[in-house]
């Protein structure tokens, strides 16, 4: 009888753990690559997320997710959110990420809201050449390169 307590006292407190990541795709974006930011979470419980909104000033991005979370089911699903926030002009962006618990208050659940920083780089693509037009440049300077040699 103790151990099936014991094992049910460490089944709670594994599922009140847990663990929020951002992610970006890709993870190093031109200023010509559409961008998606992403708040992956993993709660040691049954969670659902209720509402995801992301907000834009400058180059900072604010994250709220509501989180219905079920800490008496130790299950460990993946909660995400996802925002395509499309191509960024280059510089740094910063995100922050709230995560709020939200849905029948349980004293076992009892978790304040979470909070996830992170930044990424969008850098500027680097202009590619057609073959086309790297033919016909090579062409150019081989043409001027050959009338100047004749003068």
């Amino acid at each position: 009888m103790r151990f099936k307590i014991l094992i049910f006292i460490l089944t709670m407190i594994a599922s009140l753990q847990a663990g929020a990541a951002i992610v970006i795709t890709p993870a190093a974006p031109t200023d010509t690559q559409f961008t998606t930011i992403s708040v992956q979470n993993h709660f040691g419980s049954q969670a659902d997320v209720t509402s995801a909104t992301i907000t834009r000033n400058g180059n900072a991005f604010t994250i709220h997710q509501n989180v219905d979370r079920a800490c008496g089911l130790p299950s460990d699903p993946l909660v995400a959110s996802s925002f395509q926030v499309g191509p960024l002009a280059p510089g740094t962006y910063t995100v922050t990420a709230t995560i709020t618990f939200v849905g029948f208050p349980s004293p076992m659940c009892d978790t304040p809201s979470l909070t996830q920083t992170s930044s990424f780089l969008v850098s500027p693509s680097v202009p590619a050449f057609d073959e086309r037009l790297l033919v016909l440049l090579v062409a150019s300077l081989a043409l001027g390169a050959i009338v100047r040699l004749r003068s």
